[in-house]
């Protein structure tokens, strides 16, 4: 019984703070905006949330971003070395439109109208 009574205020945290950092996510337009991506293996949708750091190599983390971002990055730092050109993670900048592609929860929610006017 005890473990059930941790999962709600943990659970109301996760909420709260999804909603307090929406201003924070969502760059005005026109601007340029910055992400991380980190490579992982296994199931964070799981309940015991599974999952492992792994280290990749600068090309998939660059492809990735680049995805994520919908054109060419304008800036990235590659992060936490871990072998010759391999990676756990990447910091990038992107100056493509912000869509809502990151944030499918958020954006399914409020739609493209949380997006401020430049």
């Amino acid at each position: 019984m005890r473990n059930r009574k941790t999962h709600l205020p943990l659970a109301t945290f996760f909420l709260v703070l999804s909603f307090l950092s929406l201003e924070a996510i969502v760059p005005p337009k026109g601007s340029c905006w910055t992400d991380r991506i980190i490579a992982f293996s296994g199931n964070a949708q799981s309940a015991s949330c599974n999952t492992t750091r792994r280290c990749v190599n600068e090309t998939l983390l660059l492809e990735r971003a680049k995805k994520e971002c919908g054109q060419p990055i304008a800036n990235h730092t590659l992060r936490e070395s871990c072998g010759y050109k391999h990676y756990f993670s990447i910091d990038y900048t992107c100056c493509a439109p912000f869509k809502c592609k990151s944030f499918p929860v958020l954006c399914g929610l409020y739609g493209d109208a949380h997006l401020p006017e430049k």
